[in-house]
């Protein structure tokens, strides 16, 4: 069993605190503060303001974790930033706790941290609640090793999204918004292109679920798009039910 220990004895907390209001500057002055999520880019800071008097500074590595409003947020921190009272930073201590594992943990697990909050404007989580949070901890290889498959599957999320918003905006740039149809395109029923009828698809209790059916198609075994025959589940269709729904026999 993979034993957990509480994240203040394997990483240094540093809990953000406000500067001077009057060391506020936008002319780059300074450190760049960052005040909480409003200053996270995708994953590394992109702060508005700077402070010529900071308080609490992250190093460049260390993981910026919001702890007001949307708990949880992180980024990383690529030089020294200003910390302020909506974010903390976290240094994991080395061999004993991976950054990237560290990421990935508290990404997986940051609605609990979030549920912890407690406020009446917005939540927020103190020190207490980092400090004694909860994380399994196994040997740093295996920490590594998981980071490492855990960062390629989010390489390909995000390689996804993007190819997402591509084909979105080529599809846009040629077609145009079929909402408001700004290039005049004829209008058509969806059921008056298809050459069968629409139908829901087929629902089955669980006890008609058995190895030697017919193999059905949930959603989630189209969730990237490819149908992996003979591996689906199998159901115990009735011959009106394949008839009704030829798809199973295609």
């Amino acid at each position: 069993m993979i034993k957990t220990v509480q994240l203040a004895k394997v990483c240094d907390i540093t809990m953000g605190q406000a500067p001077s209001g009057a060391s506020y500057n936008e002319n780059n002055n300074g450190y760049a503060l960052l005040a909480g999520a409003g200053d996270f880019g995708q994953l590394t800071p992109s702060p508005k303001k700077f402070t010529t008097e900071p308080n609490k500074l992250s190093k460049k590595g260390d993981l910026i974790l919001c702890i007001r409003a949307t708990i949880g947020d992180l980024n990383w921190s690529d030089k020294e930033y200003c910390l302020g009272r909506g974010v903390s930073g976290l240094r994991p201590v080395q061999d004993k706790l991976d950054s990237n594992y560290l990421w990935h943990f508290i990404q997986a697990n940051k609605n609990k941290l979030a549920s912890k909050g407690t406020g009446s404007t917005f939540k927020q989580v103190n020190s207490s609640h980092i400090k004694e949070w909860e994380i399994p901890l196994p040997p740093l290889k295996e920490q590594k090793r998981i980071a490492a498959i855990l960062d390629k599957a989010d390489n390909l999320r995000r390689k996804r999204q993007q190819a997402d918003e591509f084909l979105r905006a080529v599809f846009l740039d040629m077609f145009g918004d079929p909402v408001t149809n700004p290039k005049g395109w004829d209008e058509v029923s969806l059921v008056s292109l298809v050459s069968s009828k629409l139908q829901n698809g087929a629902y089955y209790p669980k006890e008609k679920y058995s190895n030697k059916g017919v193999e059905m198609v949930h959603m989630g075994d189209a969730f990237y798009d490819v149908i992996d025959r003979g591996n689906l589940k199998r159901v115990l269709a009735s011959e009106s039910d394949i008839e009704k729904y030829p798809e199973f026999n295609s």
